[in-house]
């Protein structure tokens, strides 16, 4: 009976499932049999495990590749980490009915996802604008704002906010410069936000208006130092 009922479960045959632990307990309280008591309550067990294994595999597989910056996180990832939610999600009559309260329940997939999501946004205020790790962490967050749109609505905001941080420390950069009329680092300072603009806005990862307001105060910070020393 245990070996059917774990069986019915990884076929994700939920309601069978249940079905077969119930018709378990019942004959173990119909006979008063401690032996098949026991055998009911090794399988409760055993499923909580299995249910735990899912949702680590799940999560420890998403982070790595969310949190790291190495590897793209792709849709095949999160198709991944949606079906095992739903897997979990469709054990929920099965453990009211069987499980203890401490077996994992299917809101924590997404909670992982909105604790990773800010982690990952507070990352970026140590975010140099041509860091090589950027472009693929836009990437990232665009990918998963796709594919959960309601998880967090206001990802694209926070991610326009962030990036408008990262690219005012690039103009303080280059008005540090120009005031100390250090011309060659000022421009290569305004190279490098050129040409990462460039790459951002043809990736169609951040959006060129962004940009429109520190280009022009590079260009009135010349202006003006230039105007003061004509004067």
């Amino acid at each position: 009976m245990k070996s059917s009922i774990l069986k019915a479960f990884e076929r994700k045959e939920h309601a069978l499932a249940k079905q077969k632990l119930e018709e378990l307990r019942e004959l173990g309280e119909l006979l008063k049999d401690q032996r098949v008591l026991s055998i009911f309550t090794e399988t409760t067990q055993e499923l909580e495990n299995n249910i735990k294994t899912v949702y680590t595999n799940a999560v420890n597989s998403f982070n790595k590749i969310f949190d790291g910056q190495t590897n793209e996180l792709e849709k095949s990832d999160l198709e991944f980490y949606q079906e095992q939610f739903l897997f979990i999600k469709n054990t929920e009559e099965l453990r009211e009915a069987f499980l203890s309260e401490s077996c994992i329940q299917s809101d924590v997939f997404m909670l992982n996802l909105k604790s990773r999501v800010k982690a990952k946004l507070s990352t970026l205020d140590e975010c140099k604008l041509d860091d090589g790790s950027l472009p693929m962490t836009l990437r990232k967050f665009k990918l998963l704002s796709q594919f959960y749109p309601s998880l967090y609505p206001k990802l694209p905001e926070d991610l326009k906010n962030v990036m408008k941080k990262i690219i005012n420390q690039n103009l303080q950069t280059f008005k540090a410069k120009v005031s100390i009329s250090n011309f060659y680092e000022a421009a290569s300072e305004i190279t490098s936000i050129q040409t990462s603009k460039e790459k951002l806005v043809k990736a169609d990862l951040i959006e060129e208006s962004t940009f429109k307001h520190v280009l022009q105060e590079c260009k009135d910070s010349i202006l003006e130092l230039f105007k003061g020393k004509s004067k």
